[in-house]
């Protein structure tokens, strides 16, 4: 999270292509560290996400944070 709220990074890129699993909890944290990083204009972006990781996330709405989505923001 220290990095979403300090970075001077145009994009970060967090890539969970070895993530097995993923709850929900933890993806609220993603979508938190993605609304911080926005706040001073950072664009906060997922990559690698597959299987069980990338169905929570299209259930929670959250797909949009996926690189190469075009970086629509979910929240909106």
């Amino acid at each position: 999270m220290s990095v979403a709220e300090t970075s001077t990074a145009a994009v970060l890129m967090l890539n969970l292509s070895q993530v097995h699993f993923i709850d929900a909890k933890s993806a609220g944290i993603i979508a938190c560290a993605r609304e911080a990083a926005g706040s001073h204009g950072t664009l906060l972006q997922v990559d690698g996400l597959h299987g069980v990781p990338k169905v929570v996330f299209d259930v929670l709405g959250l797909t949009p944070l996926l690189a190469g989505d075009g970086g629509r923001d979910p929240l909106d």
